[in-house]
């Protein structure tokens, strides 16, 4: 069996992978998924210092900006991990942020919103109207971000040499307008590069919370065979994403 570290993304904390991570753990995987300083249980320990850095002080996994943080991660400690897994992650270079990796509308607007709505320093979470089920699930616990996280840039070296799997959702909400295409470069990345495995989900892109099932199906297979085989996953023909929220 496996160890798995979930990394969750921008205004989430731990608590978003709840349902994968059980249902991980019935399968006698262990499971850690915690939450980011000043996210969650842990939103107290924000400052205007909390950044990227921070968050950097097993099968490693990730969803949004939690692959920030996972590349650097492997980039410091490479002999530690099995292997890295990006769900609808980002993939940065040596000297990207956020920031570089969003596209101007979406940089002005966070900027913006920091400045109006968050002392300069936090970035709001965005309103969920338009997704029932994660504006049910979310409600009262997505928290701001600290404006670093996405100003921060990230330092690497030489890519190591560990497996990696990249799994892509390409479904767009309104909220998240762009979210896929903002993706797509990695996915293509992914499909190119030899190093990568490439998995597509017909999801929003927290897949984690609208298939769970599905989503804990991929991981296994990594668990399992050391590396997602070429071909090997089929997303079934019935998974849809869910039309009512996890239980709280």
């Amino acid at each position: 069996m496996a160890t798995f570290v979930i990394v969750h993304g921008a205004f989430g904390g731990g608590w978003e992978w709840r349902e994968v991570a059980s249902m991980l753990r019935a399968r006698g995987h262990e499971v850690f998924t915690p939450s980011l300083t000043g996210f969650a249980e842990r939103v107290h320990l924000a400052t205007p210092e909390t950044g990227l850095e921070t968050h950097l002080q097993v099968i490693l996994a990730c969803q949004s900006y939690g692959g920030m943080v996972v590349t650097a991660v492997a980039d410091r400690m490479p002999e530690r991990l099995a292997h890295l897994v990006y769900l609808n992650a980002l993939v940065p270079e040596a000297g990207q942020s956020v920031f570089d990796l969003l596209p101007p509308a979406i940089r002005q607007r966070f900027a913006e919103a920091a400045q109006s709505h968050g002392e300069g320093w936090r970035v709001p979470a965005p309103p969920f109207e338009d997704d029932p089920v994660i504006a049910a699930f979310a409600r009262g616990r997505h928290v701001p971000s600290p404006l670093r996280m996405f100003t921060d840039p990230v330092h690497l070296g030489p890519a190591p040499a560990l497996l990696r799997t990249y799994i892509w959702c390409t479904e767009d909400p309104a909220r998240l307008a762009g979210v896929a295409d903002l993706m797509q470069p990695f996915a293509a990345q992914a499909q190119r590069d030899p190093r990568w495995r490439f998995r597509q989900l017909t999801s929003p892109p927290d897949a984690f919370i609208h298939m769970p099932q599905v989503v804990v199906e991929l991981f296994d297979e990594v668990a399992r065979t050391g590396e997602v085989e070429a071909n090997a996953f089929q997303e079934p023909a019935d998974a849809r994403p869910r039309k009512t929220p996890p239980s709280r």
